[in-house]
C-alpha cells in the first residue's frame, strides 16, 4: 500500500510537469508550424520518447537501480552522471522560465481586472516577483518532493478548469 500511494504521488507530480506546459504550449506550435508539421514532429516526439523510456527502463532493471543518476553513474560512469545531472538541472530552470513567462502573461489581466488596478509592465514584475519569493522559492526549498502532490493536484485540477472555461 505503501508503494503504491509513493507511486501514484511521483505519478502526480511527472503528470503535472509535464502537462501543464504542454497544454498551455501546444496551440502556439500548431499555429507556428501548421497541422502537417507539427503532428509530423508530435509523432516523432512520441517515437523517440517512448524509444528512450524502453532503453531506460531495460538499463534500470538490468542494473537494479532506482536512482537516475546512479543508473547514469553505473552506464556511463562518473563523466556520465555529471552530465545527467547538469541536464536535470538546465530542464528544470527551463521548467521554472516557462512558469514564471506563462504566469508573467496570464496573471496581470487577471489581478487587474479582479482588483480594478492598471495592467502595466510594474504589475507583471511585482506578480511574477512575490510569486518567486513568497510560493516558489519556499516550495523549492522543500527536502521532500513527494509533499508537492496536493500542489500538483490542484493546478492540475485548475488548468483543466480553465480550459473548459
Amino acid at each position: 500500500m505503501k508503494s503504491l500511494n509513493r507511486s501514484l504521488k511521483s505519478t502526480v507530480n511527472l503528470g503535472n510537469s509535464i502537462i501543464g506546459v504542454s497544454i498551455l504550449a501546444m496551440p502556439l506550435c500548431y499555429r507556428q508550424c501548421g497541422i502537417l508539421l507539427s503532428v509530423l514532429v508530435l509523432g516523432l516526439s512520441a517515437l523517440l520518447n517512448q524509444f528512450s523510456c524502453y532503453l531506460l527502463l531495460k538499463s534500470a532493471i538490468i542494473n537494479r537501480r532506482k536512482n537516475y543518476e546512479l543508473l547514469a553513474y553505473d552506464v556511463f560512469g562518473a563523466g556520465g552522471k555529471t552530465l545527467v545531472e547538469i541536464c536535470m538541472l538546465f530542464y528544470l530552470l527551463g521548467t521554472c522560465i516557462a512558469f514564471f513567462v506563462i504566469v508573467g502573461d496570464i496573471a496581470p489581466s487577471l489581478v487587474a481586472a479582479s482588483l480594478g488596478v492598471d495592467n502595466g509592465p510594474h504589475l507583471r514584475t511585482l506578480i511574477v516577483t512575490g510569486l518567486g519569493m513568497f510560493v516558489i522559492f519556499p516550495l523549492g526549498l522543500m527536502r521532500n518532493v513527494e509533499s508537492l502532490t496536493s500542489f500538483s493536484m490542484v493546478s492540475l485540477v485548475g488548468g483543466y478548469q480553465l480550459l473548459i472555461v
